[in-house]
């Protein structure tokens, strides 16, 4: 099960680097405005906005890698679970007020990553 759950944690963490480079960097273009249903001049005028919250995501994948990678397990545990948790409750307030598909996309994810979690520690 520590596999299965370690596998969870790596594919939220990739999720959140994917929502890091498509927030940062393809805000404006064709791919970023697709997957988050945006005109071009909505996106231009939000893409500082957006880059802010890429920054942010990429600190949950950074978050999520450095648990994995903790060479004490019980402190790397610990440091998931955190990190988790703040996507859980970031995708759960998104779904709340900007988009119910993160719930899908987001909340989810990190909720079957904490079970596994649990069940492995």
């Amino acid at each position: 099960m520590s596999y299965l759950a370690s596998t969870l944690v790596a594919l939220v963490a990739l999720e959140h680097i994917y929502i890091l480079i498509l927030e940062m960097f393809l805000w404006t273009t064709p791919t970023g405005r697709r997957a988050f249903g945006m005109k071009p001049e909505q996106a231009e005028a939000t893409k500082v906005m957006a880059a802010n919250q890429g920054l942010y995501n990429g600190f949950l994948a950074a978050g999520l890698i450095w648990g994995l990678l903790h060479p004490d397990v019980a402190l790397g545990f610990q440091i998931q679970l955190f990190f988790l948790g703040c996507v859980l409750v970031a995708g759960l307030y998104g779904g709340a007020t900007a988009s119910r598909k993160i719930f899908v996309i987001q909340a989810l994810p990190a909720a079957i990553a904490i079970i596994a979690v649990l069940i492995a520690g």
